[in-house]
């Protein structure tokens, strides 16, 4: 899961990308990014909380 989360944070943040993608995939792909990061802080916590 983290390796999905850097690879859509070095999409997002290739200039050529944004330039050339519509903006409705680029919109997706944030909202993929959030739903992610999100995912991995939980299951982080979680894991903090087993010890």
């Amino acid at each position: 899961m983290a390796k999905d989360v850097a690879k859509f944070e070095k999409k997002l943040s290739n200039p050529g990308f944004l330039a050339k993608a519509a903006p409705e995939i680029v919109e997706k792909d944030k909202a993929k990014l959030a739903d992610l990061a999100d995912k991995l802080t939980r299951v982080e916590a979680q894991l903090a909380e087993l010890g």
